[in-house]
């Protein structure tokens, strides 16, 4: 099996356990069995599945690349900003805070009402 994975793929001089792995994964990705199951014994319908696995098969990526990453603070804008100072404001005027949330809740009710009507 493994030499038919090496010819069908054109690579005979890797590994046996490399040309293992890499047959199976081809041919499951081709989805070999289910279209072609009779190729691995009949040579006229093996240039289908030949060609399904070679452009199914696994290529290596490049090689892993080692760099180094400063920790940096992260800016999230003017909106960001803008809206802790407003937090801000509010931890320190409790009263200031109700009041917004009150306005907010009835604000709500006033849409729900209108909405269902």
């Amino acid at each position: 099996m493994d030499r038919w994975f090496g010819e069908i793929l054109g690579d005979q001089e890797r590994p046996h356990e490399r040309i293992a792995v890499d047959g199976r994964v081809a041919l499951l990705i081709c989805d070999g069995p289910q279209k072609w199951p009779y190729a691995f014994l009949d040579e006229e319908s093996a240039w289908r599945i030949r060609a399904a696995m070679q452009e199914s098969s696994i290529q290596a990526g490049p090689d892993l690349a080692v760099s180094a990453m400063v920790p940096r603070p992260i800016d999230l804008g003017l909106i960001s900003e803008a809206a802790g100072e407003t937090l801000e404001r509010f931890e320190r005027y409790p009263l200031l805070r109700t009041l917004f949330l009150w306005a907010m809740f009835l604000g709500g009710l006033t849409v729900f009402f209108y909405a269902t009507r």
